[in-house]
């Protein structure tokens, strides 16, 4: 049995700061473009660059991390994210910085299933795990993701923009230290990475990226558009066919799957891809300070897990797309007004209108128990590892395209536009939400919440 603190300790640790990289750099973004001299094409691919080989690889890692053994993918994953962490710091050109950032997203896929796992071994089922996943779930999605605009802002200005890499060093130091204390632990031989399936995923999301990013004004876009189109073409018959797919497409006969999938993609296709263009606006616009900035993005932050607080004791006994649908609508609701008046820059505004938007940040916990709560049990492992991958394709691409709505010197009307396409994003999501049926089975919000995160 693994030593239930000292596994606590590590997996918390980094999930912590995997999840503040995952909203700390877009305040940061900005000043990086600048002291490269790049476009906002060049902010998009440093914050992407991270997120890229997090969504494209999540599902194979967990499948590597049940095959290898969780202790030993989580010192992978964190050696890795640390000296990339390292190599973002010091790197001496965009181009090196993207690849580092890269690196730490493939560091990133490997810690995040195998730290769920460690938990899910040293902890017996029940109350005691649950509360281990609470925790897990609260430090790394809840706090990291609340402070990471906020602390990030605060180390651009105060340190320069290398700061927000170089902190992940000691702490990822501290932390390999932590894990080397534990025992080992016995591989589960669970399912066997698809590898030609995996290649192809990434194939179709680099090259849709790519086009997204760089836009139809650039001449290999089509190259990129046709490329992405062929991957996600060898995807889908690579997955019929496979005897061990890393996505089953089985799962999408499930109604409740297919919409929390979709639903899930919206979510983070809307709220990151405006925390991305909206920095950008307000430091350009607005002339704020990186800290100021961080500031102004609290409302959101905030919103979010007391949202998910609240309506998870008001919800605790009631089909949980009520509290879904409320999130989801609340945060199409305030994107919409966001765009109409909150654009002058007036605190009086501006913060209730983001704290809206921020409501949509903590929709995901009831998601996930929706979709948990739908399916079968023996796949409920694999359908919320899918769920989490799409939304993680879907922040990705909410900064490829939203970004590139605003574009470079971002006026009142690209922000205008790029927040309507966010609102009715949201907005159609409520609609599917509200078609939904209660689930068949009610599933513990805490676990949910924990998994909502991974």
């Amino acid at each position: 049995m693994l030593p239930k603190r000292l596994v606590l300790a590590a997996a918390t640790a980094a999930s912590f700061m995997l999840f503040l990289d995952t909203t700390v750099v877009n305040v940061a973004a900005p000043r990086i473009t600048e002291d490269f001299r790049s476009t906002v094409a060049g902010g998009q691919w440093v914050v992407d660059g991270y997120a890229l080989p997090l969504a494209a690889l999540l599902l194979s890692a967990g499948a590597i991390s049940d095959r290898r053994g969780a202790r030993n993918t989580f010192l992978l994953g964190l050696a890795i994210f640390t000296l990339a962490s390292l190599a973002c710091g010091l790197a001496p050109s965009l181009a090196a910085l993207v690849a580092a950032r890269a690196a730490q997203g493939v560091g990133g896929a490997l810690i995040l299933p195998a730290s769920l796992s460690l938990i899910q071994r040293a902890f017996a089922p029940g109350a005691e795990r649950a509360r281990a996943l609470a925790i897990w779930g609260a430090v790394g999605g809840g706090i990291a993701l609340s402070a990471g605009p906020v602390f990030g802002g605060w180390l651009t200005g105060a340190m320069g923009w290398r700061s927000v890499f170089l902190v992940n060093v000691p702490v990822g130091l501290a932390v390999l230290g932590l894990t080397f204390r534990l025992g080992a632990d016995a591989p589960a031989h669970g399912r066997r990475p698809d590898l030609p399936g995996q290649l192809a995923g990434v194939v179709a999301l680099v090259a849709l990226t790519f086009a997204c990013i760089e836009g139809t004004g650039s001449p290999v876009f089509p190259v990129a558009s046709a490329l992405a189109l062929l991957g996600i073409v060898a995807f889908v018959g690579i997955e019929a066919r496979v005897a061990e797919p890393m996505l089953p497409l089985g799962l999408f006969r499930n109604r409740a799957f297919t919409v929390s999938s979709l639903v899930g993609f919206a979510i983070n296709f809307a709220f990151y891809g405006q925390l991305f263009f909206m920095s950008l606006f307000l430091q350009s616009r607005f002339h704020l300070s990186p800290e100021a900035t961080g500031l102004r993005f609290l409302p959101e932050m905030v919103a979010a897990p007391i949202f998910t607080t609240i309506a998870t004791r008001l919800f605790a006994h009631a089909p949980a797309q009520r509290p879904l649908l409320i999130g989801v609508s609340v945060c199409g609701i305030g994107l919409a007004l966001l765009a109409t008046f909150g654009l002058r820059g007036h605190l009086g505004v501006d913060v209730p209108l983001m704290a809206l938007v921020g409501v949509g940040a903590g929709a995901p916990t009831f998601l996930v128990a929706v979709m948990m709560g739908s399916v079968e049990l023996d796949r409920a492992g694999i359908a919320a590892g899918a769920l989490n991958t799409g939304r993680q394709v879907g922040g990705l691409l909410g900064v490829a395209l939203l970004g590139g709505v605003v574009g470079h010197s971002p006026s009142d009307a690209g922000v205008r536009l790029a927040l309507g396409i966010g609102s009715a994003t949201m907005l159609l999501s409520a609609l599917l939400v509200a078609t939904l049926r209660a689930p068949r089975r009610q599933v513990d919000l805490g676990e949910a919440a924990a998994e909502a995160m991974a």
